[in-house]
Parts: structure tokens; sequence; C-alpha cells
């Protein structure tokens, strides 16, 4: 059976299905940026430019979107998610994505403590020897 709530209207099934697979990624997004190794050779491409730009969004090594699929979204169709609640969520997570990493002066208020958007993302991007990371997730910020 499933374990999966397929009685949900979509919108609901799509957020849990966010939410979900925003927490797989931020996990591993952590954890490759604390323990370096391989992940982070992997992730490191993603980092090479030396400022946040819309394109970086999309700049990933194979092996960076493989862990990303397996700590992401395969959790998900192993409880039984409908293809649309994961298609959904994906669509928010690649259009987020763009925006994150888009270099604009845009403020979105309150809006920062939820979303990741570049006001706070630029964080994420400064090279390690200027401080932490944070702003692991791709589209939220609620683990941060």
């Amino acid at each position: 059976g499933t374990h999966w709530p397929l009685e949900w209207p979509l919108w609901a099934q799509a957020t849990l299905a966010l939410l979900g697979r925003e927490l797989g990624h931020y996990a591993i997004h952590r954890y490759t940026h604390e323990r370096g190794g391989l992940l982070w050779r992997f992730h490191s491409i993603h980092h090479q430019p030396g400022r946040l730009y819309w394109l970086n969004a999309n700049r990933m090594h194979v092996g960076n979107l493989l862990v990303d699929a397996l700590t992401g979204f395969v959790p998900l169709m192993l409880l039984g998610a409908g293809r649309e609640a994961m298609t959904l969520a994906g669509l928010v997570v690649a259009a987020m994505n763009l925006v994150t990493h888009a270099n604009i002066d845009f403020r979105a208020g309150p809006l920062v403590w939820v979303f990741n958007l570049p006001e706070n993302h630029r964080w994420h991007h400064l090279r390690p020897e200027l401080g932490p990371t944070c702003n692991h997730g791709d589209v939220l910020v609620l683990w941060d």
C-alpha cells in the first residue's frame, strides 16, 4: 500500500511533496558543505562562479543531480506520492532556483524568513573562508 495521502487535494499533496523534497535536499546539501569529500567535489562546481548569477542555478555536476534526486524525490516515490504532486513540487523548485540565484536587488520583507530568496541566498555563496554557510534549502529556509 501507499503511505501517501492520495485523497488530499492536489495543492496539499504538492505542498507536502515540496516540504519532503526540501527536507531531504537540505540534509544532504548541508552535509555536503560541512563534510566535504566526494559530494563537495560534485557540488563545488555550482559554487565556482565568483558571483550569484541565474545561470548558476543549473551549473551542476551529474553526481550532484543524482544525489539530489536520491535524497529529494526518491523517498517521495517510495512513499507513493503521485506524479502530479511531484511534478508541481519540481516546478516550484526549478522556478525558485532561478529566482534564488538571480543577481537582482529584490527585497521581500519578512518572506526571507520562509523562502530562500536572492537577498539571503547570497550568504550561501560566500567563499567558505569568509564564514559558515547557510541557506541550504532550494526553496525554503525553514531548517536553517
